[in-house]
């Protein structure tokens, strides 16, 4: 549980190390096109080596297989018998819990409503949008073509850097309480910043000119800072607390459900195992993990 947090968001860190490589062949190769649809080749296969030897689950193994497939996974990655012997016993007895099935059963619905609103939460916010539309809204805001694609490789380098950091926070300071700074920040300054940012935008354009001089700089800014605390929080907790927080039976359904609820409902699960979540969940706790 102390680690778990981090390794598990190392992929985001390589989703955002993706869309920076993404970004840099886009401004390197942009007279060829062949070579830059062809690199996206390398992530693929690689990926599909390295999944070669991946181990499975070990909460599947004890379910599938019995107690003894899952102690050799947890020996390749827990050094102290001792903790292996534990989390063994752990396994043994949430495999042992019976109740409802399916994401009705209604012990189940406040991980669900917190699932949910994480993962409505970073889309809303725009994060693909930005992600996506980057180059065009610094091609429309004066910049040239190739300036706007090297500055959007900026956005990509910030991007990393902050899910980067964002990792080293999570198993420290906790998923909820970097929601919580996010928010604090998009209603402080981000959204006042926002709304200045297309106030300044809108009387740059309303003589048909896109903006000149320094005004360009005030999107410029506006993506970064959005980025840098998005990329630093919200992109990094919602593909944790959301998964971690569910069983194993329901998580592949109720993480793709998850779609709408509120962060009061989102609980701390940093130094938590998923055992200790699941019987949280059984016992009523679970709202008041903080």
């Amino acid at each position: 549980p102390t680690r778990r947090g981090g390794l598990v968001v190392t992929f985001q860190l390589a989703v955002t190390l993706g869309i920076l490589t993404a970004y840099l062949s886009g401004h390197l190769l942009d007279e060829s096109r062949r070579w830059m649809i062809g690199l996206g080749l390398l992530p693929a296969v690689t990926l599909l080596i390295g999944m070669s030897a991946l181990p499975e689950s070990p909460r599947r193994l004890f379910t599938h297989r019995g107690p003894e497939a899952a102690r050799a996974v947890l020996a390749r990655v827990r050094p102290d018998t001792a903790a292996v012997d534990t989390e063994l016993r752990q396994l043994a007895a949430t495999a042992a819990e019976e109740g409802e099935r399916g994401l009705r059963a209604r012990w189940l619905r406040p991980a669900l409503i917190a699932g949910i609103g994480l993962v409505v939460a970073s889309q809303i916010t725009g994060i693909n949008a930005i992600i996506y539309q980057a180059p065009t809204i610094l091609g429309d805001s004066g910049f040239g073509r190739s300036a706007a694609m090297l500055t959007t490789v900026g956005v990509g380098v910030v991007n990393f850097l902050m899910v980067a950091l964002g990792i080293w926070l999570v198993d420290r300071i906790g998923r909820r309480r970097l929601l919580l700074v996010l928010l604090l920040v998009l209603l402080l300054v981000l959204l006042p910043g926002a709304v200045l940012c297309l106030a300044a935008l809108a009387a740059a354009f309303v003589n048909g000119q896109a903006p000149q001089g320094n005004a360009r700089w005030i999107v410029v800014l506006g993506i970064l800072g959005y980025i840098a605390f998005n990329g630093g929080s919200l992109s990094v907790v919602v593909w944790l607390a959301g998964p971690e927080m569910f069983p194993l039976k329901v998580r592949a359904v109720a993480v793709g459900v998850s779609t709408f609820a509120v962060w009061f409902w989102v609980p701390e699960t940093r130094g938590r195992s998923l055992e200790d979540i699941e019987g949280a969940l059984r016992a009523g706790t679970f709202r008041v993990m903080r």
